[in-house]
């Protein structure tokens, strides 16, 4: 990339090229590149190594990566738990039930708790957020009637045979 664009690749271009592989069920050629890169991969490669192993259902490069991505997570209690999280949905996907309630447990165990999603959105300039999981927003029971007839909507729409 330097020769060719005069453009040293950061960390950033490394989990953009990642994540590209991934997406294309490329994992082998992924974990290829990041074991060829030239400095120690950061969290967000092997996130997205790991993004893509649950994609594609891919076990024991998923445990590699989450191995190496608790290592340089610098005890970071978000990315642990999320990554322990990702591994227990792959083990789920591929039917090792054992396994993923053994990770569950010891998310458990180590009183480890995932962070509620959270989003944010801006009507006539007042800012609205939700988290997952909350029910106290005052317009609660209207939210959620329109986000029904809009699932509802969806799934036929999906339904229809043109």
């Amino acid at each position: 990339m330097k020769a060719q664009y005069g453009i040293v690749p950061t960390h950033e271009h490394y989990s953009c090229v990642i994540d590209l592989l991934c997406k294309a069920g490329r994992l082998s050629d992924a974990f290829e590149v990041i074991r060829r890169m030239p400095t120690k991969p950061l969290a967000s490669v092997w996130g997205a190594l790991l993004s893509g192993c649950r994609i594609h259902n891919n076990v024991d490069l998923a445990e590699i990566a989450v191995e190496q991505l608790l290592q340089v997570a610098n005890d970071d209690r978000g990315e642990e738990v999320g990554a322990y999280v990702q591994l227990s949905n792959i083990y789920l996907g591929a039917r090792r039930s054992e396994d993923a309630l053994r990770i569950r447990k010891m998310i458990g165990e180590k009183g480890i708790k995932k962070t509620p999603g959270c989003s944010m959105l801006e009507v006539d300039g007042k800012v609205n957020e939700f988290v997952s999981g909350d029910v106290s927003h005052s317009h609660c029971v209207q939210i959620c009637t329109m986000l029904d007839l809009i699932s509802a909507d969806s799934v036929q729409d999906q339904n229809h045979v043109c």
